[in-house]
């Protein structure tokens, strides 16, 4: 059920929004298989360090490697330059086991791209690897220091993870998600369940209760969980805690609701359950390089090659390794293991090294797709002084030049898809008398109420600019941010309003951008190279009934608090920029980096048509 509720959410499948608990499941169901082993091990005095790194090699390497390998090669006909370099990047961190903390590092709003790399999906086997190669160091250390309860130690190691993923995700929600430490609980869950006896007496009694009471805890995490789920922290105790019911059924006996899980789909569906999560994601991934594919097909076509292609790869790549122990002996099975992941590090550098291989493309497409590699392309976001990444410390703002003093004054505050206006707005004010200002950081929304749960740059950022924009009043404050969820964020969004109205300063909030189905320069370079990919009469922008809801909600929140006030204002995006015409070039201009954020040709051409809509709505003061 765990990789399934995995792949179902990734293919698209409805009611599955919150398939990613997949992973915290697995990571539960994990440690109690392998924290269990090690325990009978060493209670018959039969652990050894070697052989059970060994073990994991057998298990994990070979599909792998197979699968890095595989992707790697695809990629170099699949992929574009700059997604060919992050997949390089994303396999180098993979086959040393540290893709979690490439991912924490690079996931980034200026790196989309890495939310489509094909092997994305690693992080969760690195988190796992990490975790095991400390494990059994630390209970050999117990053991030595002859410290008797280890189930406690467990337990107090499972409360404090527990507590730094809760504290860390209203912190920086990217650490607690991808760093070991605050996803160890999980684990711990297993290993400390492992350790819990379950006698003969006890087997039988009512075994039935708990496995429907996991399942439930499981299913509803499945259902109702989602991208506006906080997560890790005490939400992932849902799932986490479902699944420790449902082994601890297993070990107290038989019950129909188990009995669902024996039947031979699900059986197979387990066997083959480490390669079906190597292989869907690139499945899913190469699929998007085809250009557009009926949702329907991709739903149900999806998972059939990942099971067709996870059973070829069970049992050719992962079971010899696994069973065979003569052909496959412990010097040879080393050996093996160097060479793969030499194989994998030395194919991943090449790539690096040469940049993506853009030469293999003709002139005018590598034309098109250097805007995604030159760093001069992101300096119309005043980077470093009036915007910042998440990494960035935003006590370097500077407030004299990117916030003007004076009544006259437009203010822009959000997250990098209200930075990429400003410069085509500052000229076009400029000719109105007024001046531009910016304040932003990337996916830190202008909710200092809410900012904390973002991270706590973002909390400081956004606390000090509201503290600006109070004192120095201008006369126009614009708001605009991927608005992802407002479920339980009505409060700060009209507190923010409220504050900046009492102050004298008229707002309009702009309502969510949008997407396009791939990046710009990709689709350009795919128009140039065939005729017939993404004609010009389709609709670029995608589809996301999340994001038109919000808008609704926005739109609805500002109509009934501020009803009779012609100086709080909506503007949705979807009507000025968004639009079925919407265009990706002009001449030798490229308006967009990626698939949201502008250029700075195209920051002139979208702020031209945003400096229009808002003068059709808003009326400035007087002289």
């Amino acid at each position: 059920m765990a990789v399934l509720s995995v792949m179902f959410r990734h293919f698209g499948w409805p009611f599955f929004g919150g398939g990613f608990v997949g992973v915290d499941v697995f990571f539960v169901i994990s440690g109690f298989l392998i924290a269990g082993g090690i325990y009978r091990e060493t209670e018959r005095g039969a652990f050894s360090l070697l052989s059970f790194y060994e073990r994991r090699i057998r298990r994990i390497l070979p599909a792998f490697a197979v699968v890095t390998l595989a992707v790697l090669v695809l990629s170099l006909r699949l992929l574009w330059p700059f997604q060919l370099l992050r997949t390089a990047e994303a396999a180098i961190s993979a086959a040393t086991f540290s893709a979690n903390i490439w991912f924490y590092r690079t996931t980034d709003y200026f790196l989309a791209a890495s939310g489509m790399t094909p092997l994305l999906h690693t992080w969760s086997l690195s988190i796992e690897e990490q975790f095991y190669l400390v494990f059994p160091l630390l209970l050999m250390g117990l053991e030595k220091l002859k410290i008797r309860r280890v189930g406690a130690v467990l337990a107090g190691l499972l409360v404090l993870s527990l507590v730094g993923s809760e504290v860390t995700r209203r912190l920086d929600v990217a650490a607690a998600f991808y760093l070991t430490p605050f996803r160890a609980f999980e684990l711990l869950i297993g290993a400390v369940l492992a350790r819990c006896r379950f006698s003969a007496e006890r087997r039988g009694v009512f075994p039935g209760f708990p496995a429907a009471a996991g399942l439930a805890l499981i299913v509803f995490s499945v259902v109702f969980f989602g991208r506006g789920t906080p997560f890790p922290g005490l939400p992932a105790l849902v799932p986490c805690l479902g699944a420790a019911l449902v082994i601890a059924a297993g070990e107290l006996g038989d019950s129909a609701v188990l009995r669902v899980f024996s039947n031979r789909g699900f059986l197979f569906v387990g066997r083959i359950s480490y390669s079906l999560y190597l292989v869907h994601w690139p499945v899913f991934v190469f699929a998007g390089t085809m250009g557009e594919i009926d949702p329907l097909v991709l739903m149900l076509g999806g998972p059939l090659v990942s099971v067709a292609l996870a059973a070829i790869l069970h049992a050719v790549v992962e079971q010899p390794p696994r069973y065979n122990r003569r052909l496959f002996s412990r010097p040879v099975l080393f050996a093996s293991a160097f060479v793969c992941v030499g194989a994998v590090l030395g194919l991943a550098q090449a790539v690096i090294d040469a940049g993506g291989y853009p030469r293999r493309l003709p002139p005018q497409v590598r034309r098109i797709l250097e805007v995604q590699f030159k760093p001069e392309y992101f300096r119309h976001f005043q980077w470093g002084s009036c915007f910042f990444t998440m990494e960035d410390d935003p006590s370097t703002y500077d407030a004299e030049r990117c916030f003007p003093r004076g009544r006259k004054t437009v203010f822009l505050w959000g997250d990098s898809t209200i930075a990429h206006y400003y410069e085509g707005l500052v000229p076009l004010f400029k000719t109105r008398g007024y001046s531009v200002g910016l304040a932003g950081m990337g996916s830190c929304p202008p909710l200092p109420g809410l900012a904390q749960n973002v991270s706590s740059r973002c909390a400081r950022l956004s606390d000090r600019v509201l503290s600006l924009a109070l004192e120095r009043k201008p006369e126009l404050v614009i708001l605009g941010a991927l608005w992802r969820n407002t479920a339980g964020e009505d409060k700060p969004f009209l507190e923010v309003l409220r504050r900046l109205r009492q102050n004298g300063s008229a707002v309009i909030v702009l309502g969510n951008p949008r997407y396009l189905k791939a990046f710009a320069p990709h689709i350009l370079a795919e128009r140039m190279e065939n005729d017939s990919a993404y004609p010009e009469d389709i609709d670029l922008v995608d589809e996301i009934p999340r994001f038109d809801a919000i808008d609704a909600q926005l739109w609805n929140e500002i109509a009934l608090y501020f009803p009779k006030d012609p100086k709080v204002l909506f503007l949705p995006l979807t009507s000025v920029i968004y639009t079925r015409d919407l265009k990706l070039s002009a001449g030798d201009d490229i308006y967009f980096i990626d698939d949201i954020h502008f250029t700075e040709a195209g920051s002139r051409h979208f702020g031209r048509i945003l400096f229009d809509a808002i003068l059709r709505i808003w009326t400035p003061e007087p002289p």
